[in-house]
């Protein structure tokens, strides 16, 4: 990158990816063959256990810092909700959340306020779902 002359930060990367790699990832203003919600180089994934640990660790962090004791995932496909424990009073007796197998920086949703919004998607250790389906 330095050959080139972008920055070391998110945009410089996400800048030489789009002029050197593939036209198709970049931001959501951006002009071109960039998708609405913009697009992220799948080669920002991880499953390194290390960095999953850390990542799972802050995410129950964040969830108790906000009040929650608990959250839950519905899957469509199986028309299953799963209820996590965030915390050490588990009074629902619910499954504690899982290990993160994997975890992906991309993008989600559509161009808000001309901001590209990025997240982590993450993958799940399988669970059995511990609420019945409806």
């Amino acid at each position: 990158m330095n050959h080139v002359g972008y920055p070391h930060n998110f945009e410089g990367i996400l800048d030489f990816y789009k002029n050197y790699v593939d036209s198709r990832y970049g931001f959501c203003s951006d002009r071109g063959d960039v998708p609405k919600s913009g697009k992220i180089p799948s080669d920002f994934i991880t499953s390194d256990p290390k960095m999953l640990d850390v990542m799972r660790e802050k995410i129950m962090q964040h969830l108790s810092a906000g009040g929650d004791e608990y959250f839950v995932v519905y899957t469509s496909g199986s028309k299953t909700a799963d209820i996590f424990s965030v915390s050490e009073d588990n009074i629902l007796e619910a499954t504690e959340f899982p290990q993160i197998l994997s975890a992906k920086l991309a993008t989600y949703g559509g161009c808000s306020s001309g901001a590209t919004r990025v997240g982590f998607k993450i993958k799940l250790s399988p669970v059995d779902s511990n609420i019945p389906d409806k």
